[in-house]
């Protein structure tokens, strides 16, 4: 093995390693869990932020109802999920407990409610000043209010165009960790498909439309029977 092979694997691991730390601890920050799941019977849950810095910390929350159109999130501001505290600071090695509510009209019985958080780090004018670019964090978490026993089912059709659709008619949302079409898998396959969604890709120049996904629960490619086209499952 020669030197440049071996210099190139090192650097590799180390950037790997940096990866991993950085994701575990992003500027000091924690934040567990990552994904929110509120039960049917409680309507309410809660997550925590910790400061792992030397210096006084201070955030904002924003909640979103979280729709999608093929496979691309749409936020909107929302009225049905009440954070609290919405604003607060974080002295160094402090943790602030964040709640969760839904507002009455959020229940929904028959199928899951899908909501982002947004947490942005504000700025300190009391950090002391340091040479070269100083960035702020934004975290951006997924919350599911969940129904009562829904769970995913996702489908595959041919459109009229021609194009895969896999679409969820499931009442839950699902975790996917990659999709392939004819054993080719598909490049900017969304991580979450929402109860109702689809995501629309073109049918790949391959001898067979085999649909398969794969999820993050299982991690083993699971095969679709493909569909005949149908009525988009979010129309009236």
């Amino acid at each position: 093995m020669n030197r440049l092979l071996i210099l190139t694997l090192a650097l590799y691991v180390l950037f790997v390693l940096c990866a991993v730390f950085a994701r575990a601890d992003p500027g000091g920050v924690q934040i567990a869990p990552v994904l929110i799941e509120i039960a049917p019977e409680r309507r309410t849950a809660s997550f925590r932020v910790r400061n792992t810095t030397e210096n006084e910390q201070a955030f904002e929350i924003t909640a979103f109802d979280w729709r999608q159109d093929n496979g691309a999130d749409q936020l909107h501001d929302s009225p049905d999920l009440i954070v609290t505290p919405n604003l607060f600071a974080l002295a160094p090695g402090a943790t602030q407990i964040v709640r969760l509510a839904l507002a009455p009209a959020a229940h929904s019985p028959q199928s899951e409610r899908a909501f982002r958080l947004h947490l942005k780090q504000l700025p300190n004018p009391d950090a002391p000043a340091s040479a070269g670019l100083r960035l702020r964090l934004e975290f951006s978490l997924p919350v599911f209010a969940q129904a009562r026993g829904a769970s995913p089912l996702l489908i595959a059709q041919t459109a009229e165009s021609g194009a895969i659709d896999l679409v969820n008619v499931g009442a839950a949302h699902a975790r996917l960790a990659g999709v392939r079409v004819g054993g080719r898998e598909i490049a900017g396959a969304p991580r979450y498909l929402l109860a109702g969604a689809r995501f629309s890709a073109p049918a790949p120049d391959a001898p067979t439309l085999l649909v398969e996904t794969r999820s993050r629960a299982e991690g083993a490619w699971r095969r679709l029977d493909l569909a005949e086209p149908a009525a988009d499952p979010r129309a009236p």
